[in-house]
């Protein structure tokens, strides 16, 4: 009997050791869920260029990590960051979605950390430039629409 407190402190602290990975998993595989989402978003985009357009993909994909408990350890709220190399027009489009989380005591002596002590999850893709084009002349011919190769 005055083993019982022992016993349940060692089964949490087994508990919480193997959520640990798990954690992080849930964040990298939301990221790169993310990234995707905004590179098919951004490659199709014809507004492509227009002055809010980093903004609004931004909220796209703070958007789209929103499943994600908003809790430092899943991801810290403000350390969205999306990079787009690239336009729709491009032979090739670049994006890059990062977040930071903090790590816990178990994985995060193993990992890499940056200056303030969080990690950088990070994920990008590289694809093809999809924005479609049309043949401006509009003639009495026919219509030709394609993906650009």
């Amino acid at each position: 009997m005055v083993e019982t407190p022992l016993v349940i402190a060692v089964i949490c602290r087994m508990i919480f050791m193997l959520l640990q990975p798990a954690v992080m998993l849930i964040g990298k595989m939301m990221v790169g869920y993310t990234v995707g989402c905004v590179a098919r978003v951004a490659a199709t985009d014809i507004s492509y260029g227009g002055e809010n357009h980093a903004a609004l993909l931004k909220a796209y994909a703070a958007d789209k990590l929103s499943a994600l408990p908003q809790t430092d350890l899943f991801y810290v709220p403000d350390s969205l960051q999306v990079s787009v190399g690239g336009t729709p027009k491009s032979d090739f489009f670049k994006v890059t979605v990062s977040i930071k989380q903090k790590p816990l005591p178990l994985v995060g002596a193993t990992l890499k950390k940056d200056s303030a002590g969080l990690l950088v999850v990070s994920s990008s893709t590289k694809i093809w430039g999809a924005q479609l084009q049309v043949d401006p002349t509009y003639g009495d011919g026919p219509l030709i629409v394609g993906v650009r190769r």
